[in-house]
């Protein structure tokens, strides 16, 4: 589907500024907590994936070695 050139928004439009005047120190002062809520949610899960990880690489060293001392059992 294609939009004709009256669909979009004029120029002047996008100039004006979201937030009115009185309102910029707060939504300076939001925006900082959300970027600060957003780095240290991210660091979470960055830490849950290292979490994750280093379970998943012992739970595969453990299957190798139940694996090695089956096949010992199997041997004898």
């Amino acid at each position: 589907m294609r939009r004709n050139d009256k669909s979009w928004m004029e120029l002047d439009e996008l100039l004006e500024p979201f937030l009115p005047v009185e309102h910029e120190q707060t939504g300076t002062a939001v925006a900082v907590e959300f970027r600060n809520r957003l780095v240290k949610l991210e660091q979470q899960v960055m830490s849950q994936y290292t979490a994750m990880a280093a379970y998943a690489t012992i739970a595969k060293t453990d299957s190798e070695s139940v694996k090695v001392e089956a096949r010992a059992d199997l041997d004898r």
